[in-house]
């Protein structure tokens, strides 16, 4: 995720936005606006590009036996170059492939809109999706998030404006261009439920995947929502089963990297964030839940959930006792508190009130765990552990630590093993 002063030192190619317009489109094709991308990248010190057919076809991975896809691209070139929208000197219908072609692309001054290298490359390199309608959904989304940092446009809208077949093809996509690729990232509002009763799937926000971009979504997000409630209109979180399956699909992949230790930083944020947007998906459907509670890698609902929400909900200090029961700390400074006596093994049993009510801390917890099936180990034991004769040296202990060590030359390895 790149922050924006990082972006000023990428290197860039322009697109014309009037190559979104139909006419353009049914006169030069979707592949045109890839091809024009791909030789500005060769930019010559005198303002000209330079480029091959071969090397087109190389970036764009077409085999030398594929000569339906070779002349595909030679037309697209031999046509944009007789409308003047690429100038040479050279005749591209008559150059063979490995010919070098020098020629001048006109950039529009305004109305543009900039691609950097590194997204450029990652779309051609991408081998699950048509790389041309790929780029041509990209930059379409980019020059319509603009300046704004965010668009909010209906797939079915988008997919006419670019010329794909139908929402369903630009949702596919999107998945690649944010799941894959990383390079944009979307959010929802969630479905929109009518004073009428009828319901309706907010469109999606799209934003680029830079830094602070996640911010302004969820902001942008929250002003939405809060516009539709405003107007009368209900918002619930509400997915249809595709979706459901469509995130257990994801988990699944992360999974699977998780366990073979080849995870990337970002995928745990991201696995812990889908596990946690599916358990909030089923948390309702009892039979459900229960089938799929022990899947979960990283987000625990009980933890995370079940136990946040019964504490919470207490109005005292959300811990039992003092935090600092001992008062041996200085939590601001980190000093040892001097004792009473200055003795080592000293314990001040008026400090130990927080264990007071014992009995009814272990009913609670033992309600608790039992509504919840949570196993954990019993902590009386743990609470035994700690009382003050506990804590103690056995007459024996004391003699030995008085006969050989001074409270000024003892290390906290020898006093681990006086307590063993």
């Amino acid at each position: 995720m790149k922050t924006y002063e990082q972006l000023e030192n990428e290197k860039f190619v322009f697109v014309d936005n009037k190559f979104f317009t139909k006419e353009y489109q049914e006169q030069y094709g979707i592949a045109s606006i890839l091809i024009l991308a791909l030789i500005q990248k060769n930019l010559l010190v005198r303002g000209q590009y330079i480029y091959n057919l071969q090397y087109l076809f190389d970036v764009l991975d077409i085999k030398k036996n594929n000569s339906t896809q070779q002349k595909k691209i030679k037309d697209c070139l031999v046509q944009l170059q007789k409308d003047n929208i690429i100038i040479s000197d050279v005749d591209i219908s008559k150059a063979n492939n490995n010919q070098l072609i020098y020629v001048n692309i006109d950039i529009p001054e305004t109305n543009y809109t900039v691609v950097y290298d590194f997204e450029l490359d990652a779309i051609v390199k991408c081998k699950e999706e048509n790389v041309y309608n790929l780029f041509n959904l990209f930059t379409f989304l980019k020059y319509r998030i603009g300046i704004k940092g965010y668009c909010y446009w209906n797939q079915t809208d988008i997919a006419y404006s670019i010329g794909l077949k139908s929402r369903k093809v630009v949702s596919r996509m999107v998945d690649v261009l944010e799941k894959e690729l990383k390079l944009i990232i979307t959010d929802n509002v969630g479905t929109k439920k009518f004073k009428d009763g009828s319901v309706k799937e907010s469109n999606y926000m799209y934003a680029l995947n830079y830094k602070g971009s996640k911010e302004l979504l969820k902001t942008k997000k929250e002003e939405y929502k809060q516009e539709l409630i405003e107007d009368g209109i209900k918002i619930t979180t509400n997915k249809t089963a595709n979706e459901k399956r469509s995130i257990k699909g994801r988990i699944n992949y992360l999974v699977s990297l998780f366990e073979e230790d080849s995870i990337s930083d970002d995928e745990v944020e991201e696995l812990r964030q889908k596990e946690e947007e599916y358990y909030n998906l089923i948390k309702n459907d009892e039979d459900l839940l229960e089938k799929r509670i022990d899947e979960f890698v990283l987000f625990n609902p009980m933890v995370d959930e079940v136990i946040t929400k019964e504490m919470t909900t207490e109005k005292e200090p959300k811990h039992f006792g003092k935090p600092n029961p001992m008062k041996k700390v200085d939590y601001e400074t980190g000093e040892i508190i001097e004792t009473k006596t200055g003795s080592v093994n000293e314990l001040d049993n008026d400090n130990l009130d927080w264990l007071n009510g014992v009995e009814e801390k272990e009913e609670f917890w033992n309600e608790f765990e039992k509504k919840h099936n949570i196993k954990k180990e019993d902590t009386v034991d743990v609470i035994n552990k700690y009382k003050p004769e506990s804590l103690q040296f056995t007459e024996e202990q004391q003699e030995q630590y008085d006969k050989r060590y001074e409270i000024t030359d003892i290390t906290d390895d020898e006093w681990l093993d006086l307590l063993s």
